[in-house]
């Protein structure tokens, strides 16, 4: 994340880059090779067969990237991944934060564990999050259970 590898880590390598005398061109092809190489890596701890990957942020509307995340998946986890920006699924890319938090709360809200325990290395299914009552707190736990099967 960009904690690890933001602003400062990536204009230590672009210095080193440069002093190699590589062009602009191939160090940001460089660059983009690495985050899609690192990504696919990281695509072999996924539990199961790996389908689809949704990108989203800039990385999604950067072709060259998708393509590089497209035949980089291929070579490392040996299969075609369908690899697609959100706006294919009708999120915004700007939005994505509000889109998790709002699922993490539905989640949290239906008793249903957010996390995936073989990704993570969680012992067990848990909720995430906490629901902190306000006003409306009666009045949304019976709206949440006359949803409920």
């Amino acid at each position: 994340g960009r904690e690890l590898f933001g602003h400062q880590y990536s204009a230590q390598w672009w210095e080193r880059c440069k002093q190699a005398a590589m062009g602009d061109h191939d160090i940001i092809a460089t660059f983009t090779e690495v985050t899609a190489r690192s990504i696919a890596l990281a695509c072999k701890w996924c539990p199961g067969r790996l389908g689809d990957m949704v990108v989203g942020g800039g990385g999604g509307q950067n072709g060259y990237l998708m393509d590089r995340l497209r035949e980089q998946l291929r070579a490392v986890l040996g299969h075609d991944v369908k690899v697609v920006g959100h706006e294919e699924h009708g999120i915004d890319s700007n939005m994505k934060e509000a889109v998790l938090f709002a699922l993490l709360a539905y989640m949290t809200l239906h008793g249903l564990p957010g996390n995936v325990p073989a990704c993570t290395g969680a012992r067990a299914p848990t909720l995430l999050g906490k629901i902190a009552p306000g006003r409306n707190y009666s009045a949304l736990i019976r709206h949440v259970a006359s949803t409920l099967p």
